[in-house]
């Protein structure tokens, strides 16, 4: 049964509606994983270049953050933070970040730090 013959057939609006959920996540997802990639090596190759530069590791991280599982990304801030053991700024957003993520933060795990 169509939409066309059947416009008050809510289940059907659902369903549609769920398929045009299902078919714009995946039609984007193969689109931003390439995207995605391309951006991360580029933050890396300046991150290379500029091994100093605050903005762009955070940049990289927050790139991270919105496209990687929580694991992926606390793992990136442990090489970063052991690359920029005296940094600050890098361990204030560290921490910020290490509390915001519930699911692993406790005071026995930040006191490993």
């Amino acid at each position: 049964a169509s939409l066309r013959k059947e416009p008050h057939n809510i289940q059907l609006w659902f369903d549609f509606i769920r398929f045009q959920d299902e078919s714009t996540m995946e039609h984007r997802a193969n689109k931003a994983a390439p995207v995605l990639e391309k951006k991360l090596s580029v933050f890396e190759k300046a991150i290379e270049e500029n091994p100093g530069s605050v903005p762009l590791i955070l940049g990289y991280l927050d790139t991270c953050r919105r496209h990687m599982t929580p694991d992926e990304v606390s793992e990136k801030w442990k090489l970063i933070i052991a690359k920029h053991p005296s940094s600050s700024r890098l361990w204030k957003e560290y921490l910020l970040h290490h509390q915001s993520e519930f699911e692993t933060f406790s005071i026995a795990s930040s006191s490993e730090l």
